[in-house]
């Protein structure tokens, strides 16, 4: 373990603490009690280190991004958009006041401009490793000051409210967080800069210690941010606003900045500019979302227009993109991977054949939160993997 190791594993850690794992587990605390939490963290962690081991020879990372750019760039638009999306909803939710946000949100937006200018030089790689190291150490003060104001209470394993729906959603958890690694442009770069050996300790250090100090952060709030998001900003200290927030902006700013370096590079394009549409497409969808509801649709499905959008993003980790990666870039046994050529256009007809029949299992199982519908959906996926091969030609 040296150095060099230590800072990748930093950076992986900071580049995957987004607006999931930062906010999902208080969803998922609050409908299942600390079962939820467990079947999110345990397969996230495992997940997202495997990468390290599975891609186990140097080249296999960039045999991947040649063939699966395009996918990729999309998984860090959708990205994009979702923190734009979310970090819009928390401010309202939380009261935080929308006159000081309008302040805010173009200078974070500047920021994030000269990081990524700075992140996308070759020679900046001490630059990185210090500026995920700083995001790091500033959470953790940030939670400490949490702790100090009595805001930090984690659930107790006596408060467990509904383990066995829990266990369902177990299912769609392994699925995402088994496969959508492969899909992130910042774990193929610490894997590329990476030797093999270097790499499982690396992802290994990155998720379960790092990544896993950001989560149990996310544990330590997960009792008192519902509450925030249903009164007033007024109600805590200035100090537990001041370093809950500090948290969140760190945080998402440096994992914008990073999948935004990593999408310049890739297209050799030098603007971000593309890349803050996608988050503005994100900021456009909440204030969309003001909008009266159409056909009442937040008493048809017993959640906020909020929270119901925030569960459709999370259908993309939770389906179409774990369906990419199992059907399109996992290679059949004639070695084809991708979805280009003859072989490629069956998959891309399989793939949205397989999307198409899951989502109304995923919308039942986790928008109207009847869990064992998701067990069905997980299952037609595995499954279209019998179709993405065609069959071999009669002698």
């Amino acid at each position: 373990m040296n150095l060099r190791t230590l800072g990748w594993a930093a950076y992986l850690a900071v580049s995957w603490t987004w607006c999931i794992g930062m906010f999902f587990p208080v969803l998922l605390v609050r409908d299942y009690g600390i079962w939820g939490f467990v079947v999110f963290a345990v397969p996230n962690v495992v997940g997202a280190a495997a990468m390290g081991w599975v891609l186990c020879r140097d080249g296999m990372s960039e045999h991947l991004v040649h063939r699966h750019r395009h996918a990729m760039v999309a998984f860090s638009a959708v990205t994009a958009a979702f923190h734009g999306y979310w970090i819009s909803w928390l401010a309202a939710s939380t009261g935080f006041p929308m006159l000081p946000y309008a302040v805010i949100l173009p200078i974070v937006l500047l920021v994030f401009a000269g990081v990524t200018k700075t992140l996308s030089r070759p020679e900046r790689t001490h630059a990185i490793w210090i500026s995920c190291g700083t995001v790091l150490i500033v959470s953790l003060i940030a939670v400490g000051g949490l702790g100090i104001a009595d805001q930090v209470a984690v659930p107790e394993l006596n408060e467990t409210i509904a383990a066995r729906p829990a266990l369902f959603l177990l299912v769609p958890c392994l699925l995402g967080f088994a496969l959508c690694p492969y899909l992130d442009l910042s774990f193929h770069h610490a894997r590329q800069m990476l030797g093999a050996g270097s790499a499982r300790w690396g992802f290994t250090l990155g998720f379960g210690v790092f990544f896993l100090s950001m989560v149990l952060i996310t544990l330590g709030y997960s009792k008192a941010l519902p509450i925030w998001m249903q009164g007033s900003v007024d109600d805590l200290s200035l100090w537990v606003v001041f370093a809950f927030v500090i948290h969140v902006l760190f945080q998402t700013v440096m994992t914008l900045c990073i999948h935004a370096d990593r999408v310049i590079r890739l297209q050799a394009n030098q603007n971000p500019v593309s890349y803050i549409l996608a988050i503005g497409t994100g900021v456009l969808l909440y204030f969309l979302s003001l909008l009266p509801p159409v056909w009442g649709i937040e008493q048809i499905v017993d959640l906020s227009i909020g929270e119901l959008i925030y569960r459709c993003f999370m259908v993309f980790y939770g389906l179409v993109f774990p369906a990419y990666v199992w059907l399109a870039m996992w290679p059949t046994r004639d070695g084809h991977s991708g979805i280009k050529g003859r072989d490629g256009r069956r998959k891309r007809l399989v793939l949205a054949g397989v999307v198409g029949l899951a989502l109304p299992f995923y919308w039942m199982g986790f928008i109207e939160r009847q869990e064992p519908w998701l067990v069905g959906g997980v299952a037609v996926v595995l499954l279209g993997r019998l179709f993405v091969r065609r069959p071999a030609k009669a002698p």
